[in-house]
């Protein structure tokens, strides 16, 4: 500024500056340098202002103004991000029940170089529960004076659910949450009472893909409700509540009693008997769903008031024994019919309610499928399939028949079908076009080749059933007889030998503690020998077999033997009792010995005289557990346990040991422990050993 005011000076006169000039220095003086720029700083938009939109259990959505001078806007979700040019933002294939948090802001255009972005806007939304009608039915499939029999049926064949009956009153005003909190009380106290954790407990009480559940001690006449909702087996709820109503009938003899006809898809046939031939009484027939909640006066009370007002006359009143027949049904629906006695005049009933419940039959397409069953022997046979329309769906299989004894058609299908279901391989027996495959069979069993029309989509039965009912070969299996003898008998341990009259025939043999076999008939016990722990395949075999078994001291045991071929028993039980002597000593818990010792090795061999109890047992340096109590050693040694289940055992036990320090003294610990608690059974017994000199 200095520089400027001497240039002024050289180029005008003292008199010039101070007359004409000083107005025009001291503006300028006062102005700003020409260096600096004319335009103001860049400003920030306004932030979006974000409202929530329709929200479901997997989608969600977000919406805001438009902002003034804003090209686009930038997005921030669930760990990724964009950009847009709309006034929203929409999300799907959410978590049902899980939170999700949106950041908007506002951008300018690229050449815009006056505006800022926005600060971020923020909001947060949380799907809604996934509800278990969308994944969840419950049908009602029977009710009578003391029970219920409901199928529920799950699309989500893997997702476990929870389904109970109860008292309608103990669930009529409460809440969905009140209800499931009062559930996971139950089952926390349950789980504690038997012992259980609630992941073991909920495993023996939830259930997955289509299940029938009856309850047969239910009160005559009751509300009840059935209830379901998914969970997990750590408790996690994973769907809303569903809820079904109904009453139990009444187990009073009905004044009118009714029977039901033929049951078709579109008319069912009843009869009606009264005590009192001579009173008029009116049959109604109406859809089920409106009346099984209500109880018999509830519901006679609201069948009157129809009447009622539909006008009913005399004429349309039925008299002594009649046969009706109803139409105008929808298939597949279920419906109840009453019947009561009633005075058109006073317009009043003075009997007490009957009623039925049935369901119609099915619409059924005109698939048919033809089964022939060929070349049976005891263990296979040719079967084939062959539909009517190569184009339409069916179910199909090969059965034991006594699976369906007893069964109607439609309790048939039900239950082939909520097997299948159960399974997790439903499409597995869905087929289309001509079948035909060699079956595998057990000799000497009756068997149903079956087939009906079936639609996966809809889940619908399309036809009745197709049946071909057959019977496997006999089998001729070499008659058998085995004669068992028992040799080497000690406390712990005896020989014995099982000795076929046929070498050629195959069959079971096993050793075990008489009480398995207590009070068993034959089959019982066959069936018993079957089921005990370590039995395989290897328990099957021909010719003379030395069994050495391993005995508790002073214990009686049974050794069984029968024929087996083809999976299946073929001769009685033979059998011998026979009783291990008592412990030499009977205060000693194990017998202890080593063998094979050397400078850094050893083997330890044990014989418990309890040959069913685990123990934990392990070498240890004696100079380490010096001096410690019995409860020291316990602890000291599991604590020192890497993984403690290599270190329990039962029966007899030989255990190698390598990596020993020469010349050193060793101590073999053993005790009962149970693995369940975490504790000690028996006191604590040792075996010492000094390794070789190098």
């Amino acid at each position: 500024m200095k520089t400027f005011f001497k240039e002024i000076l050289r180029t005008l006169t003292y008199r010039s500056v101070f007359l004409l000039s000083l107005p025009m220095l001291m503006l300028m003086l006062a102005a700003p340098s020409c260096e600096k720029s004319d335009e103001p700083d860049p400003t920030a938009l306004k932030a979006p202002v974000l409202t929530a939109g329709e929200t479901t259990n997997s989608s969600l959505e977000v919406r805001w103004e438009a902002v003034e001078r804003a090209a686009h806007y930038e997005w921030e979700f669930n760990g990724t991000s964009g950009e847009t040019t709309n006034h929203s933002f929409f999300a799907s294939d959410l978590t049902p029940s899980t939170s999700y948090t949106l950041r908007v802001r506002a951008c300018p255009a690229a050449e815009n170089k006056s505006q800022l972005p926005s600060e971020w806007s923020e909001i947060t939304l949380t799907t809604g529960e996934r509800r278990l009608e969308d994944v969840l039915s419950i049908k009602i499939l029977h009710i009578s004076d003391i029970g219920v029999q409901v199928e529920s049926s799950s699309t989500q064949t893997e997702e476990t659910y929870y389904l109970r009956i109860s008292p309608a009153d103990q669930v009529d005003g409460r809440s969905n949450e009140e209800i499931r909190a009062a559930d996971r009380a139950f089952f926390e106290e349950e789980a504690r009472t038997l012992g259980f954790t609630l992941s073991e407990y909920l495993d023996l009480r939830l259930d997955k893909g289509t299940t029938v559940t009856t309850s047969g001690a239910l009160s005559p006449n009751s509300a009840y409700c059935v209830y379901g909702y998914g969970m997990r087996n750590d408790g996690t709820v994973t769907s809303n509540l569903v809820r079904k109503s109904f009453r139990t009938l009444s187990n009073e003899t009905p004044q009118i009693a009714i029977t039901l006809g033929t049951i078709e898809s579109t008319s069912v046939e009843a009869s009606f008997a009264p005590q009192d031939g001579d009173i008029e009484y009116a049959a109604l027939l109406r859809p089920a769903a409106a009346y099984l909640e209500l109880g018999d006066e509830e519901c006679l009370k609201k069948l009157v008031e129809e009447l009622v007002k539909e006008g009913i006359d005399g004429t349309l009143l039925l008299k002594g024994d009649a046969t009706r027949t109803f139409d105008m049904l929808t298939p597949d629906t279920e419906y109840l019919l009453f019947a009561f006695g009633y005075d058109a005049e006073s317009q009043q009933a003075f009997t007490s309610l009957s009623r039925k419940v049935f369901k119609s039959a099915r619409e059924f397409s005109e698939l048919t499928v033809e089964i022939t069953v060929e070349d049976i022997t005891p263990e296979t046979a040719q079967v084939a399939f062959i539909p009517s329309d190569k184009n339409a769906t069916y179910f199909y299989s090969v059965e034991p028949a006594h699976q369906f004894e007893g069964l109607t058609d439609e309790e048939f299908i039900a239950r082939a079908v909520a097997n299948a279901k159960a399974s997790g391989l439903l499409s597995f027996y869905l087929t289309s076009g001509d079948e035909a495959y060699r079956q595998d069979l057990y000799p000497d069993m009756d068997y149903v080749a079956f087939a009906f029309g079936f639609e996966y989509g809809s889940m619908q039965v399309t036809t009745g059933l197709f049946r071909n009912e057959f019977r496997s070969g006999h089998l001729d299996v070499p008659e058998l007889g085995i004669d068992i003898k028992v040799s080497n008998l000690t406390s712990d341990t005896a020989t014995v030998t099982f000795t076929p009259t046929n070498d050629e025939a195959y069959y079971f043999s096993y050793v075990a503690p008489s009480a398995e076999f207590a009070g068993l008939d034959d089959d019982a016990m066959i069936e018993k020998a079957l089921s005990l722990p370590g039995y395989a395949l290897a328990f099957v075999d021909c010719g003379t077999l030395d069994f050495d078994a391993e005995l508790s001291p002073g214990t009686e045991y049974t050794a069984i033997a029968f024929g087996y071929e083809h999976d299946m028993p073929t001769t009685k039980p033979f059998t011998l009792t026979f009783t291990s002597p008592e412990w030499e000593d009977p205060s000693q818990l194990f017998k202890i010995s080593h063998s094979n010792l050397t400078s850094d090795s050893a083997d330890i061999h044990v014989i418990p005289a309890d040959k069913q109890m685990r123990y934990f047992s392990d070498l240890k340096l004696s100079s380490d557990y010096e001096g410690l109590t019995e409860e020291e050693i316990t602890r000291k040694m599991i604590d020192e346990a890497w993984y403690i289940s290599l270190y329990i055992h039962y029966g007899i036990l030989d255990e190698p040991f390598s990596g020993l320090q020469a010349d050193t003294e060793y101590t073999y610990f053993i005790f009962g422990y149970d693995s369940d608690t975490g504790t000690r059974t028996t006191p604590v017994s040792s075996y010492r050993i000094r390794t070789a000199a190098q």
